[in-house]
C-alpha cells in the first residue's frame, strides 16, 4: 500500500521535506507529492535533496494554484529534474492538458474532477503509473488502473480559537481497507488541507495540529489551541499556552506518542522558552508527518 502526502510547494513544506529525506523519516512506501506554487530555488534544491538520497518524489508539471500555473514564464524550471528515475512528473487532468505534453514512460494522472471525455481519452492511450482521485463515483468509474485515493481528512474551521471546542477527532485508516476496494495506495493534503492561499492569514490563535496512532492503529489528529485570544498580539504566549497542552498530553501518552524527530524539537522549545516562528512549526509539523506515517505503516 503507497502512501502519498500531498503538499503544496511552499518554503517551509519543501525544507521540511528535505529534512525528512536526510533524516531517513521517509517510510520506504511513501512517495511525497509538489504542486510548486512558488519560482524559487527551494524546489529545485528539494528535488536535488531527493534524488541525492535515491528517494522518488512526484512532482506536477502543470500546477493548479499559485504563481507558476501553466504560461508563466520561470526562472527556477524543475522540468529538467525529470530526467532523474527518482523524480516523477504528475499531470492534472484538466480540459488544458494535451497529450503531447506527456512525457515517458514513468509519470501520474491526477483528477479531482471528472472531465466529461477527456479523461477516457487520455487513459486510451495512456497508463500512468500512479492515478489519484477524489473519491467521485464517476472517477472510480472510468479509473480502473493503479488508483490512488485523494482524502481532504482535515477540518478546517473558521477560527483558530473554535478548535478549542475540537481537541482530538479521527484523521485517516485508508491503508486498513483501500486495497480491498482496488485502489493501490492512498493521499492527503495533509494538516493544511486542500484549500490553498497564496499567503497566510493574522489569527488571534495559535494552533498546533498533531497526527497520532491511536490503540486500533488508526490516525487521528490532536489540535492544541492557545487561550489568550482577545488579541493578535503576544504570539510568544500563545504559542506557550499551545505548546504546554502538547507536552503535558505527550508526557501522559508517552508509551502511545512516540517522540519523533520533529516533535521532540518542537516540544524543546518548551524547556527553552522560544518561539520560532510560523515557518519552524510547519517544518517541524512536515517531518512529524513523515516520520509517523513511516512509523504506522512499517
Amino acid at each position: 500500500m503507497m502512501y502519498i502526502p500531498y503538499f503544496r510547494g511552499k518554503q517551509f513544506d519543501l525544507i521540511g521535506l528535505r529534512e525528512s529525506v536526510s533524516k531517513d523519516l521517509i517510510g520506504k512506501s511513501t512517495i511525497p507529492l509538489v504542486e510548486p506554487v512558488r519560482d524559487s530555488k527551494q524546489l529545485i534544491k528539494t528535488l536535488e535533496e531527493f534524488i541525492k538520497y535515491q528517494q522518488k518524489i512526484l512532482v506536477v508539471a502543470n500546477p493548479g494554484v499559485g504563481q507558476v500555473q501553466k504560461g508563466v514564464p520561470r526562472l527556477h524550471d524543475w522540468a529538467e529534474c525529470y530526467d532523474s528515475p527518482y523524480v516523477i512528473p504528475v499531470y492534472i487532468t484538466d480540459n488544458f492538458l494535451k497529450v503531447e505534453e506527456i512525457q515517458g514512460d514513468d509519470y501520474a494522472f491526477l483528477s479531482t474532477n471528472y472531465v466529461s471525455g477527456k479523461l477516457e481519452e487520455l487513459l486510451e492511450t495512456h497508463t500512468p503509473k500512479f492515478h489519484l482521485i477524489s473519491d467521485s463515483a464517476r472517477l472510480r468509474k472510468v479509473v480502473k488502473d493503479n488508483r490512488i485515493l485523494l482524502t481532504d481528512p482535515f477540518t478546517k474551521l473558521n477560527s483558530g480559537a473554535d478548535y478549542l471546542d475540537l481537541e482530538d477527532e479521527f484523521y485517516c485508516d485508508d491503508y486498513k481497507f483501500l486495497r480491498e476496494d482496488g485502489y493501490i495506495g492512498f493521499s492527503n493534503y495533509g494538516v493544511d488541507g486542500k484549500h490553498y492561499y497564496d499567503k497566510g492569514f493574522p489569527s488571534r490563535t495559535v494552533v498546533l495540529h498533531i497526527l497520532y496512532k491511536d490503540k486500533f492503529g488508526s490516525v487521528r489528529i490532536k489540535h492544541f489551541a492557545s487561550d489568550s485570544n482577545d488579541s493578535y498580539g503576544d504570539v510568544q504566549v500563545k504559542f506557550r499556552e499551545a505548546l504546554g497542552k502538547l507536552v503535558r498530553w505527550q508526557q501522559h501518552f508517552s508509551k502511545e506518542v512516540p517522540l519523533t524527530v520533529g516533535l521532540k524539537e518542537l516540544i524543546s522549545f518548551y524547556e527553552t522558552k522560544e518561539y520560532p516562528g510560523p515557518g519552524t512549526i510547519k517544518k517541524l509539523i512536515v517531518m512529524h508527518q513523515m516520520e509517523l506515517i513511516k512509523i504506522v505503516m512499517e
